[in-house]
């Protein structure tokens, strides 16, 4: 993968981005640590010739518009104006990764709704299991975006349900 990412780097010199929000304890892609810190996540993104950034949306910081938005886990809240420069951001064709962490509200649900989706506060437990509250898989459906996945395994740690919200009438360019 590296060497094609090389040969696509020379062909297309336009990098891609991703942000990630800060400012609300969100997980770092700095961290090292293997609880809490996204450092393998980011460094997974840069050998894939993706440029990796922190970014903080007070002020008149906006969300590049050619990036990919993520927002890792936060458990304090975003404030008005800052979901309101997601949401312009979504509005003109943005892309979001929104992790969600548990017992935690971090007022986006408003946010999510507009976009036709819901997240549940509660937790998925696996009764099963000697770890109920996690969730290892590797099994994923044929999509592009879950390919990358498939030899390596994504663990879920006290996994929320999200669902698609029930809505009257889908628009054509719902999500």
């Amino acid at each position: 993968w590296l060497f094609t990412s090389a040969i696509i780097s020379v062909i297309d010199p336009t990098q891609p981005q991703t942000c990630f929000l800060q400012g609300h304890g969100e997980f770092n892609p700095d961290n090292t640590s293997d609880q809490r810190g996204y450092s393998k996540f980011a460094a997974v993104l840069r050998e894939k010739d993706i440029k990796v950034s922190r970014l903080w949306l007070t002020g008149t910081n906006q969300v590049p518009p050619d990036a990919l938005l993520i927002i890792a886990g936060p458990p304090h809240r975003l404030e008005a104006p800052e979901l309101h420069k997601i949401e312009d951001f979504l509005s003109n064709g943005g892309r979001l990764l929104l992790l969600l962490r548990q017992g935690y509200d971090a007022c986006l649900d408003g946010l999510l709704q507009n976009w036709g989706v819901v997240s549940d506060a509660h937790t998925l437990v696996y009764d099963n299991r000697a770890q109920p509250y996690v969730l290892d898989t590797t099994s994923f459906s044929d999509h592009p975006v879950v390919a990358p996945l498939v030899n390596v395994g994504l663990r879920l740690i006290f996994p929320r349900p999200v669902e698609k919200a029930a809505q009257e009438k889908s628009d054509a360019d719902a999500p």
